[in-house]
Order: C-alpha cells, then structure tokens, then sequence
C-alpha cells in the first residue's frame, strides 16, 4: 500500500526577504507569506489529504493550517517539533551574507555555535518522518 507525502515549505517571512537565517526562531509569516499560504491551499484543496503534519514553528504551522482548513473534509494539524528546519545556533538572526563563508567551512558533521550539524539535522528528519509514514499506510500526508 503506498503512502503518498508532499513536503511543502511554509511561505514568506520578514525574515527570509531580508535573508536573515531563521532555524528555529519563531518567525512569523509576512503578507506576501499569508498569501502564498492561501494560494497553496487553494491549489491543494481537492487533494485529499487524510493528515497535515507541521514543525511546531508559527511560519510552519500557519501555512499548513490553512491546507488542512481548504480540504474537502477539513484536517487538523498536528505540531511535530522534530520537524522544524536545522538549528542554526549563534547564526540565527544574522545575514546569510555575513556567515556564507563560514558556512562553506563547516563540515556536515560538524556541530559549532550551536548549529545542528547537517548529519544530525537529516538523521532527525529520517526517523521522524518514518516515524509519520509508518502510522499512515497507503495514506495522502501533508507537510
């Protein structure tokens, strides 16, 4: 029986127009990320989705609410934290212009300032979303 999942990456901040790194600081969805939510629910309201997963972060959580509202038969979110975005440590808050070359000497499995090394990032991601899959067999999920 085959799951179905679409991985769908929450609209617009403040934050990332002015390309500041967000990781997990709580930002919030700006105008033009409302209306990019909007218009993803509308594109995917037909699609049947039986369950809509989301990062417990507000940018996260909003724009999947507003998928699992325009269902046919509305579904509730549920906030999973271990699907938030990598931890960006000492970073976030700051350019991404300031700490590119930084960021090119990190290693995948380096974890420095605080920043969630690629390979523990993917490794969280992989059990969590197994995880998810496993309890939705031949389901269609969101997140």
């Amino acid at each position: 029986m085959e799951t179905i999942v679409y991985l769908i990456r929450h609209g617009e901040t403040d934050w990332n127009h002015i390309q500041k790194i967000q990781g997990h600081t709580d930002t919030d969805l700006n105008e033009l990320g409302y209306k990019q939510a909007e218009k993803l629910a509308n594109r995917l309201a037909l699609e049947g989705f039986t369950h809509v997963y989301s990062s417990d972060l507000k940018r996260a959580f909003e724009t999947a609410k507003r998928v699992g509202e325009r269902q046919q038969i509305p579904v509730p979110v549920t906030k999973v934290r271990g699907l938030r975005e990598r931890c960006y440590g000492d970073w976030e808050g700051r350019h991404l212009a300031d700490v590119q070359k930084d960021m090119l000497e990190v290693e995948p499995h380096q974890s420095i300032c605080g920043i969630e090394s690629y390979h523990a990032m993917q490794e969280r991601a992989d059990r969590v979303l197994g995880e998810i899959i496993e309890q939705h067999p031949g389901q269609k999920l969101q997140w």
